[in-house]
């Protein structure tokens, strides 16, 4: 059986991770939707269902504040330095049309770089654009 795919939004793996904070806990943001984030750190969170964050992080020159939902943690170890990183994914919630708009402006300057580098590393490339 296929695992169900529960996200409704294309992530952007940013690289390298932005720094930021998970209501002032130290943060790396891995991936960015319109939805959420993948967020990676050092402690444990002590979070309850339903508890409100913010994540604070600033990319491409712009500082983000969204409030946001822990929809799964876990621990991972990362084998080349066998060091503990924890794996969080946040859900975006209660963001203002000016935050989304912010956004999807983001967004769209890391897909073209995402793009760009990949065109730049292939003779060929070429690409679609589908709507859903």
């Amino acid at each position: 059986m296929a695992k169900e795919e529960k996200r409704n939004a294309r992530r952007i793996r940013l690289q390298p991770p932005a720094a930021g904070d998970l209501s002032h806990v130290p943060v790396s943001v891995a991936d960015l939707s319109t939805s959420g984030a993948r967020i990676q750190h050092d402690t444990r969170l002590l979070f309850q269902p339903g508890k409100r964050f913010t994540l604070s992080f600033t990319c491409d020159g712009e500082k983000f504040s969204i409030p946001c939902n822990v929809a799964r943690s876990r621990l991972d170890i990362q084998n080349s330095a066998h060091r503990k990183v924890y794996t969080t994914g946040v859900k975006f919630v209660d963001m203002t049309e000016d935050m989304e708009e912010r956004l999807w402006g983001l967004l769209g300057v890391l897909a073209i770089d995402v793009l760009a580098h990949e065109a730049a590393s292939h003779d060929e490339y070429q690409f679609t654009i589908i709507a859903n």
